[in-house]
């Protein structure tokens, strides 16, 4: 799910994120569920001035196979992914 939000806050996007309660990934951000690293939501960040384009998406699992990227996943409108807008956007309000 991709959506665009503006920075308001003043905060640079790693600032940011850790606000909305995700932690530095590689190049992305991850926000847990539970107590485990799966399942997580997934965020790869893109920002332009003061608007920022959210890539987001649900790790329901690890990859299945060694050296293989894929993985079970939710991207598109899934109500979890949904909900994660709203919360991100009521965050930044």
């Amino acid at each position: 799910m991709k959506f665009t939000i503006q920075n308001t806050t003043g905060y640079n996007l790693p600032r940011l994120m850790r606000h909305l309660g995700y932690v530095p990934f590689h190049d992305a951000y991850t926000r847990r569920l539970g107590t485990g690293f799966y399942p997580r939501f997934h965020v790869y960040a893109d920002e332009r001035g003061n608007d920022i384009t959210i890539n987001l998406h649900l790790d329901q699992k690890k990859q299945s196979y060694q050296n293989q990227t894929a993985h079970s996943a939710d991207y598109g409108d899934s109500s979890a992914l949904e909900e994660e807008k709203e919360r991100i956007l009521l965050e930044l309000s």
